[in-house]
């Protein structure tokens, strides 16, 4: 008897150590279960109501525990959990369970039960990143009295905090936040996790934006290693899903195998949209490196997986033609330049229509692509089709139409029209003085 409540004892250990494993449960579901928790919890207390409320996982060995102490007692956690009156929800794999009563009683049931809800993601939501960035410190400073150096919960805030701080352009704090998060996730997750993966890549953002482009292709390498790790491994065990499936011999085979690489990834929401995000950012660096082979390497990898992923007209595949476009642009090769930003404004034109800030910035493209052709008419009219759209989208005084009209100006000035270019650039000063007041003088 006693080796038979030994043997039980150690399985209820070996269930419990599982059942809080982090590495298993730190995902979307779990954590919207315990947001959603700490609304009610809220709530409750407003109400001055009393209860209890868990997050469980739906396991055989969960319902067994609730199976197996339900008859103990009428007010027994089991006879809780099962009673009508509780209220369940369910995330996913998780369920939560709202039980409003006065009394219950544990036999032996082991329950692990915290919940942060994160206001500041609401700040952010609406730009208010100040009070964004102290509702973190104040969550960092909770965490830190409740859990242990390493929780996952330090991770999250840290994170989080470092992208407030990368909104208010304070940089070097951001970094901090970031390499803080990157440390305690490699530590509970390991190296070749989407969350690692999403901070290196936010780590390089940074680093672009402070000029530090070496340190900016580290970080990208490293995001842009982990996502391809986690996909191989993911599309790996998503094809010996499907090794017993019978298809034809024919092109539906071909299509079949597509739909598979275009789903998203269930691996916490890593997918080969964020690889091509990888290599579209790592491409930016090595273009502001003047490294014009890797450079259009890495976009046209980006370029590739998003056409595989969303076919030809996708906003994102606009955007790789349109980096492409202007990766040719810097480095004079003017006619590819104009085909690839010509294919951005076609796909932008059939997605948005004509009124949308992309089809502005295509336009003002072109506009730049053709004026260095010498083609100064074609120029002119990408240009004024820009005007008329910022000015029917945002009104007349807006700073774009005011730069618009200096391009327009700089136009007829190499195209030997002297008078013309006059008229333009006192049109784009009318501008400026009306947007920054009038105590400017003329240079």
């Amino acid at each position: 008897m006693a080796s038979d409540n030994n043997e039980q004892s150690q399985s209820k250990d070996d269930i419990t150590k599982k059942d809080v494993d982090f590495k298993k449960h730190w995902n979307r579901d779990w954590k919207d279960a315990h947001v959603e928790a700490a609304r009610t919890v809220e709530e409750m207390i407003k109400q001055s109501e009393q209860g209890l409320i868990v997050v469980a996982k739906s396991t055989p060995e969960w319902t067994r525990s609730l199976e197996s102490e339900k008859d103990k007692s009428k007010h027994g956690f089991g006879a809780s959990m099962k009673d009508t009156s509780t209220k369940k929800r369910e995330f996913g794999d998780y369920w939560l369970h709202v039980m409003k009563c006065k009394q219950i009683e544990f036999n032996g049931e082991s329950i692990d039960g915290n919940s942060l809800r994160d206001s500041a993601e609401k700040c952010t939501e609406k730009s208010c990143f100040d009070e964004a960035a102290l509702h973190l410190q104040q969550a960092l400073q909770l965490v830190t009295i409740t859990f242990e150096p390493n929780h996952p919960y330090f991770g999250d805030f840290y994170h989080n905090l470092g992208l407030a701080y990368y909104c208010k352009r304070r940089y070097s704090d951001a970094i901090v936040c970031y390499e803080k998060a990157l440390d305690v996730r490699k530590k509970t997750f390991g190296t070749n996790h989407p969350g690692v993966a999403q901070l290196y890549h936010n780590l390089g953002l940074t680093y672009d934006s402070k000029r530090k482009y070496r340190k900016a292709l580290k970080s990208y390498k490293w995001a842009l290693k982990i996502r391809n790790c986690l996909l191989r491994n993911t599309h790996s065990k998503v094809s010996d899903s499907f090794v017993d499936v019978k298809i034809p011999c024919d092109n539906t085979s071909e299509r079949f195998q597509n739909m598979t690489l275009k789903i998203k990834m269930d691996v916490f929401g890593i997918s080969y949209a964020d690889v091509a995000w990888s290599y579209n950012n790592i491409g930016t660096v090595y273009d502001a490196m003047d490294n014009f082979e890797k450079a259009m390497k890495c976009y046209e990898q980006s370029l590739k997986i998003r056409q595989d992923m969303y076919g030809p007209d996708h906003y994102q595949v606009a955007h790789s033609y349109d980096n492409i476009g202007i990766t040719y642009y810097n480095r004079a090769q003017y006619d590819k330049a104009l085909e690839n930003s010509e294919k951005a404004l076609q796909i932008r034109l059939r997605l948005f229509g004509t009124n949308h800030q992309h089809v502005i910035d295509s336009y003002n493209s072109l506009g730049a692509i053709f004026r260095r052709m010498k083609q100064y008419d074609k120029a002119i009219e990408s240009y004024n089709h820009a005007i008329d759209i910022t000015k029917t989208m945002l009104g007349n005084l807006n700073r774009n139409v005011g730069d618009l009209n200096w391009y327009i100006g700089g136009t007829f000035e190499e195209k030997g029209e002297t008078e013309m270019a006059i008229k333009y650039y006192e049109k784009a000063w009318t501008f400026t003085i009306s947007l920054w007041g009038r105590g400017m003088k003329k240079q």
